[in-house]
Parts: C-alpha cells; structure tokens; sequence
C-alpha cells in the first residue's frame, strides 16, 4: 500500500482517490434526494403518525448536521482513510437498517445512524481530496469534479427515486446503498493507506471539553431549526433551543481559548478566506436545498407533473450544474475567485427571479428549464469556488476540520433556509422564490466584499505560466 500524502508523486493514483471518495460522495447525496421522493410511500409502508413524520427527515438532518465538525476533527486526528470506512461501515450498515425496519421507531433510529456515518463519511472523504492534490489547477479541477457530483447526485436521485419506488418498492431506496458501499469499502484499501505524522499523534490530546460542548451546540442548533417547521419562530421551545445552543456557543469559545489542545487551530481563526467562503457555503446551502424544493412544488403542483416526470424534468439542470463546476474550477485558476462567483450568482439569481414571476406560465420552457439552467450553473459554481477558497491555506494536518466546517456551514444554511423558504412559499410560491433571492443577493455581497484579497486564487496560476505550464 502507498501512503496518501505521497499520492502527489502519481498523477493516475491521484484521479483514481478522487473516483473512489466520489462515489462516496455519490452516495450520500444520492440517498437524501430518494427518501424525499421514497416519502409518500414509506410514510404509508410503516404507518407513520403526523407528528413522527417529519423525522424521518429530521433524525438524519440532527445528527449529520450536529456531529460534522466533530467528525472531521477525528479525521485530521486518527486518520482520513480509518475515520471514512467507519463512516462508510456505519452508513451501509444503517441503510440496511432502514430497509429492513418494521416500524417508525426502527426506521427513525436506522436514519439516526445513517445521519451519524454520514458525519464521519463526508468530511473524511472531501479532505482526502484536498490532501491528495497539490494546491492550485488540479486540486481547483477536482474541487470542480466534486461539486459537479452534488448536481449529479441531486437530480439523479430525483429520477431514480421514482423509478426505484415505482418499480421495487420504497425499501429498495435504502437497500441500493449496500453494494455500493461495500464496492466503496474495498476500493479504498487499494488507493492506500495515510501515514501518521507525529503531529497527528501529538494532537490526539483533544480537548473532550471542546468536542463535547461545539458538538451539543450544533445539536441544539439543527434542532431549532428542524422544529421551526412545525412550531412557531417566538414559540417557548424554539426560543430554549436558541438560546442552548447560544449558551453553548459561548461556553465553546471560552473553553478553546484556554486550551492547550483546541478543536480548531487558532491559526484557523485568522484566515480570512475560511470565514468568507464558510459564510458563502452557508448561503449556497440555503438557496440550494430551497429551490429544489420549490421545484418539486411548482413540477407537481402547479405543473401537474407525476414524481418520475419532474424528476425528469430537472435533468437539463443536473447535467449543467456538472459542466459549471468544472467550468468554474478551471476559470478561478485563469481569472480569480471573485468574478466567477460573482458571475455564477448573478446568473442564478435571475433564475430565481424568472421562477417568482414565470412559474404560472404553461410554456415548460420559460417557466422550468431556462430558470432551472441558471440555477444549475449558480449553485455549483458558488459551491466549488468556496471549496477552492476555504481550502487554500489549510495545512495537511487541518484538511479534515476546514472540510467539516465547509460542509457544516453547507448543512445548516440548507436547513434554516428549508425552514424560512417553507414559511414564506406558505403564502405563495412566489414568496417563496424571492425569499430564496435574497439569500442570493446576500451571497453576492459576502463574495463582492469577501473574495477582495490578493492574488484571489491567481498565484498557483503564475507560477504555472512561468513554470511554462498552461494548466489546461
């Protein structure tokens, strides 16, 4: 077996690493988009009440949400490639679970587990991305490759979703990921294995006082936001859930400046380029998941689609959102972050805006696809530039905890934006799309205002052209 950190040293094995952790990637973004389609079906299989409904979803969402950034700190910490297989182990084991379940309770308890090996998988999986590329055109291009299997996994999720209910029942949703991820499993142990440095074994001195409290407040935060769905924003048990998870925000702060082995670096907190693009990857997160939303909505409600047709439907949208990623990888690397974020979200929010004042029109083509292309080459574009970004100057020991952050701030934008987008859309949906619009315009004044650093992902692209490399 080679040693991941010294994957640079061969450009196939490099690729091969990114094709395995997609799959992954593949997998996990594949498995959300089915069970929304699987829903109707599952809820009727097991006879689910009203109120236990929502957690099916919710159960996932606490604990991936909840337990992301302690995650990724165990991948930094006890190793990339161990931490991904027991998340990997834990996910299949528990998509099983979910197949198999007789009840609510089962069912809610497997989604629990799936969500806990999904925190471990994810962070695990993007940082060994980031570590087996050398910084600057490759890393940039596999970023986009990533970000273009989230467009993939969303859409064919969508499609398959209904073929896989329609054809074999809503537990075949959950049973698909058992050979393909033992097929993950045992591709892994041929792309090697990582080395421990000794700054790996000397960071094992965790602060549990850390972990625990930052782990509790991002439960207690994802809770707020998966019960503003159902209860009031100024009810008594929303408020108490803010104001936990609040308290113990504070408390975490407190307790890592005082200690001697913190959960995140301090050097983390002077990178200007984390900050920016986690706070992008949040709003990112809160226009995606919204729009699809609303998506499904209009496709099937206003449109009159059945489940397999919408999904259909949105196809255009995924396989563009796969081009714009790697279109944006590649030009952030020729022209800098900035204008290509700048462009991309631009592009999007006139998407939004032909949503919110064209979704009554009968003609498919102005009411659903040209909106629907803007969005797909938006939402990637942002995601992959914030990738590029927030990674830029993270040292190899901190890949895993930048991923974590990354796509804690990806995971909960995406929820409390579910949860203002499902508010508003309640009078309309062309509240709705303006609401998800004005995530837009903030995310194109954070990227206006935050992407305005030196070399703005230029410097790799100098080097190369006095290296005498083109990049392309």
């Amino acid at each position: 077996m080679i040693n991941t950190t010294n994957v640079a040293g061969s450009q196939s094995r490099r690729w091969v690493v990114l094709a395995v952790m997609s799959c992954a990637h593949f997998m996990v973004l594949l498995d959300s988009t089915v069970v929304n389609v699987a829903l109707p079906w599952l809820v009727e299989g097991l006879r689910f009440g009203a109120t236990a409904q929502s957690w099916i979803l919710d159960a996932y969402t606490l604990a991936f949400g909840g337990l992301l950034l302690l995650g990724s700190r165990a991948a930094d910490i006890f190793g990339r490639r161990t931490v991904f297989l027991v998340g990997l182990a834990l996910f299949t084991v528990a998509s099983f679970g979910c197949g198999v379940a007789s009840d609510p309770t089962q069912f809610i308890a497997a989604r629990a587990a799936q969500g806990i090996g999904a925190a471990l998988l994810a962070p695990a999986a993007s940082s060994l991305v980031t570590v087996t590329f050398p910084a600057g055109n490759e890393r940039n291009i596999a970023q986009g490759i990533w970000g273009g299997i989230g467009g993939l996994g969303a859409t064919v999720g969508v499609v398959a979703g209904g073929l896989v209910v329609h054809l074999l029942g809503w537990r075949w949703a959950f049973y698909l990921n058992v050979p393909l991820g033992i097929a993950v499993g045992l591709a892994v142990f041929f792309i090697g294995a990582e080395r421990s440095s000794s700054r790996r074994r000397a960071a094992t001195q965790l602060s549990v006082a850390s972990s625990v409290t930052i782990t509790a407040g991002l439960l207690a935060l994802v809770y707020t936001i998966v019960i503003v769905r159902s209860e009031s924003w100024v009810s008594p048990v929303v408020l108490s859930s803010a104001s936990v998870a609040i308290l113990l925000f504070a408390a975490f702060v407190s307790i890592e400046r005082k200690s001697a082995a913190p959960l995140l670096p301090r050097r983390m907190a002077a990178d200007r380029y984390l900050l920016v693009a986690a706070i992008s990857n949040f709003l990112v997160g809160a226009v995606q998941l919204s729009v699809l939303f609303l998506l499904s909505l209009q496709a099937q409600v206003t449109m009159h689609l059945d489940a397999l047709r919408a999904g259909l439907s949105f196809l255009p949208m995924g396989v563009i959102a796969i081009a714009a990623a790697i279109a944006a990888s590649r030009l952030v690397h020729r022209i800098g972050a900035r204008p290509v974020y700048l462009t991309g979200t631009a592009l999007g929010l006139v998407g939004l805006l032909m949503f919110a004042f064209q979704q009554e029109s009968p003609s498919y083509v102005w009411a659903l696809l040209v909106p629907s292309l803007l969005v797909g080459i938006s939402l990637p574009t942002g995601n992959v530039v914030a990738s590029i970004m927030g990674t830029k100057h993270a040292e190899h020991t901190d890949a895993g905890v930048v991923s974590g952050i990354l796509a804690a701030c990806l995971q909960i934008g995406s929820a409390l934006g579910l949860a203002v987008t499902a508010t508003i859309a309640a009078g309309g949906l062309r509240r709705g799309y303006l609401a998800i619009a004005t995530f837009a315009v903030l995310s194109l004044i954070n990227a206006a205002v935050g992407f305005r650093f030196p070399g703005d992902g230029l410097e790799h692209r100098r080097h190369d052209l006095r290296s005498g490399k083109t990049g392309m």
